[in-house]
């Protein structure tokens, strides 16, 4: 299970706010115009990019 708990991430101007869970055996696509935070998302999942606030929490 993958959880965004209000996680928001904000730099230089853009931001970017998740709210959702995506539960074991959904599957979910990503997409959007460029620019709009798919890769900063993924970002944050993969650790790469810490939130500004809020909490992703992976299986729990």
């Amino acid at each position: 299970m993958l959880t965004f708990e209000d996680m928001r991430y904000s730099q230089d101007g853009f931001s970017l706010h998740a709210d959702f869970t995506v539960r074991d055996g959904e599957m979910l696509a990503v997409i959007g115009p460029s620019g709009g935070g798919k890769s900063t998302l993924l970002n944050v999942v993969a650790g790469f990019l810490e939130p500004t606030s809020g909490r992703v929490l992976w299986d729990g």
